[in-house]
């Protein structure tokens, strides 16, 4: 690869040229390729007299030489048993494989039309605290880095974000869990939360998990759902010149012919006529019939791993007296599993205290899953956006008296302190698509499209002002003057549209 950055580099056809592509392609927030694209860059800068060409491939070139540095710096670390990286990150795959073998046992024993025994759980689980109580030992055995370790999980984590959707921290491995113990039963579960908190994605990974296609079955709640769509519908063709009236089946239907959980999405805004049919279904158990009158009353019996996973977002509107309701016997037919925002019990502005669940998550924009760091997100204000999303999070989901850590007296107090002080907040859905906006940026030299910068918009956007004033002194009181210098109070407000 041709280094010199005084004249355009050449491409060689080479490994180190696939990579270099793949790294102007990143930096133009573009999908990877292992084409050769230099020879069109070359053009469009030449084209594109905005930025100076010379900045353009010195910085390029730049970025080039620290990626690929460090990109083989990690993959000689990574292949060294010997190594801080090899043995923190082998210990991040046993720990997964170990949870993975459990959770499968719970689908394979459905797969198989039998439930899973107790003694099968036993084993799984008791493998499990093995693995977790060896790998613990084994980097304290080691004297491992906190740095190695906390490197090695964002890598780890930042993989099983782009197969699973899933953050597992300790929350969510048991929300897993209890939803593959219920499915493997015949039990519906309803997943009741507050929004962007990764309900759907949780009951996804297990309806897949279960699938004998590994596809997850999902319907949504929110009146695009027919009932067609749901139970089946009759169907007409033609054959041999005569019309041959047939049944197509529903979702429902071929999910519980073949043991798969189907996942329901926003189930409090479903089709009441869906719901008036979904409530007898609801109290069935694998082994049973339902009964299809549509079909000309065919029966069908349903299969171990059948259930219906719903989830529900319980706050939507952001007030507690809002909160969905569901008529009581239709509740009680399934197995509620809450899910709450994380770190609850982390203190919303103490510098001693780190909401580290949702770090973790932000880590994940940090680091790729192949070790490479982030042209524009760095961990220190992945840390920082955290803390900002955590803050909103706890004074939207819980009452003003229930948070830990007050505001000042430049935000006033809400009349009421058994309700939240806010109506919105930065999800952890929305903070992961601050960070996911920043890493694709197309300018990288524009400061006010960072991790802050955008920041700032999201809470510019939410519609109450009472709201864009609280967050106000919420980035007022985590601000560090000592990095930073004095909060500029006058520009925060200007870009959060507080006049």
């Amino acid at each position: 690869m041709v280094t010199d950055t005084s004249s355009k580099p050449t491409c060689l056809g080479n490994r180190e040229c696939a990579q270099y592509c793949q790294v102007l392609n990143s930096l133009a927030g573009e999908e990877p390729s292992t084409d050769c694209e230099w020879p069109e860059r070359v053009a469009r800068a030449d084209s594109e007299p905005s930025v100076p060409e010379s900045d353009l491939f010195r910085g390029a070139a730049d970025k080039l030489q620290q990626v690929l540095a460090s990109g083989n710096a990690i993959e000689k670390s990574l292949a060294d048993p010997n190594s801080e990286l090899h043995v923190a990150y082998g210990a991040e795959v046993a720990i997964f494989d170990a949870r993975m073998a459990l959770w499968n046992g719970y689908a394979n024993a459905s797969k198989q039309g039998r439930s899973i025994t107790d003694i099968e759980v036993k084993y799984y689980t008791e493998r499990l605290q093995d693995v977790i109580e060896e790998a613990s030992a084994k980097l304290r055995a080691s004297g491992i880095s906190k740095e190695a370790i906390s490197f090695a999980q964002a890598m780890h984590d930042h993989k099983i974000m782009e197969d699973t959707g899933l953050l597992l921290d300790n929350a969510m491995v048991q929300t897993v869990t209890k939803l593959c113990a219920n499915a493997a039963r015949g039990t519906s579960s309803l997943v009741v939360g507050d929004k962007g908190i990764a309900k759907t994605q949780a009951a996804k990974f297990v309806s897949k998990l279960f699938s004998p296609d590994g596809k997850p079955r999902v319907m949504s709640g929110d009146g695009s759902t027919m009932k067609d769509e749901f139970i089946g519908q009759v169907t007409l063709t033609e054959k041999n010149g005569v019309t041959v009236t047939g049944f197509q089946d529903g979702v429902l239907v071929e999910c519980a012919e073949q043991g798969i959980p189907v996942v329901m999405d926003e189930i409090n805004l479903m089709d009441p006529t869906i719901a008036m049919r979904l409530q007898d279904i609801l109290l069935c158990k694998p082994g049973q019939e339902i009964t299809i009158q549509e079909d000309g009353g065919r029966k069908v019996v349903i299969k171990t791993g059948f259930c219906v996973i719903a989830t529900a977002n319980e706050a939507s509107e952001g007030r507690y007296q809002r909160r969905a309701e569901f008529d009581p016997a239709f509740r009680d037919r399934f197995s509620v599993v809450p899910v709450e925002y994380p770190d609850s019990e982390t203190d919303i502005l103490r510098q001693d205290q780190l909401p580290s669940s949702l770090i973790r998550l932000a880590y994940t924009q940090v680091v790729s899953r192949n070790g490479l760091s982030s042209a524009r997100v760095s961990a220190e204000d992945a840390s920082w956006l955290a803390r900002v999303a955590h803050a909103s999070q706890q004074l939207y989901s819980k009452p003003a008296k229930d948070v830990r850590g007050s505001l000042t007296n430049n935000v006033a107090s809400v009349v009421d302190d058994t309700e939240p002080r806010m109506s919105d907040c930065i999800t952890p859905r929305a903070m992961l698509r601050i960070l996911e906006t920043v890493n694709a940026g197309l300018n990288p030299y524009d400061v006010a499209a960072g991790v802050r910068g955008l920041t700032m918009d999201t809470i510019g956007a939410m519609r109450s002002p009472e709201d864009r004033h609280t967050m106000l002194e919420v980035l007022r009181l985590l601000h560090e003057p000592k990095k930073y210098g004095d909060f500029d109070e006058q520009a925060t407000k200007q870009r959060m549209r507080l006049g």
